[in-house]
């Protein structure tokens, strides 16, 4: 399963801020893997930026009133 989600920033930046970003997320078994962005012409992720071991994690689906397709 893959597609866009919104995940929030660790606030690196100078300022500190948390920033929401679009991401594109691979789910792949027990592991969660995101990438910078998608090329639809190639059909292939951009950038891989990190990946999450679901293990023992639990994922709940959650209402927000300012965003979608975030977890």
């Amino acid at each position: 399963m893959e597609g866009f989600l919104s995940k929030k920033g660790r606030g690196d930046s100078a300022f500190g801020r948390r920033n929401w970003k679009k991401r594109w997320f691979v789910l792949d078994g027990q592991y969660l893997t995101y990438f910078e962005d998608f090329d639809s012409k190639t059909k292939k992720p951009i950038n891989k930026k990190g990946t999450f071991l679901l293990k023992g994690i639990d994922v709940k689906l959650t209402d927000h009133r300012e965003r979608k397709h975030y977890f």
